[in-house]
C-alpha cells in the first residue's frame, strides 16, 4: 500500500521539513534526510520490522512521530 505523501520546508532555509498526507495533516517533521526515510517507512513497513530469529524478544511499540517534536 503506497500513500500519497508530499515534503514540504517548513523554514527559508530549507533546514526543517514536514511530511503531510494529501489532506494536509502533519505525519511528522525533521531534515529532509529523515522525511524521506520515514515515507519510506511508512509505505514499506516491512523496513521497521526488525530481523527474525529463533527466539524473537518482544518489541515495544514502534511509535516514529513520538521521536519527533514538532
Amino acid at each position: 500500500m503506497s500513500f500519497s505523501l508530499t515534503i514540504l520546508p517548513l523554514d527559508p532555509d530549507g533546514t526543517l521539513y514536514a511530511i503531510r498526507d494529501e489532506k494536509g495533516k502533519t505525519l511528522g517533521s525533521g531534515t529532509r534526510d529523515v522525511c524521506e526515510l520515514l515515507i519510506q517507512i511508512i509505505n514499506n513497513p516491512s523496513l521497521a520490522s526488525p530481523p527474525s530469529t529463533n527466539n524473537p524478544k518482544p518489541v515495544p511499540h514502534l511509535n516514529i512521530r513520538a521521536a519527533i517534536v514538532i
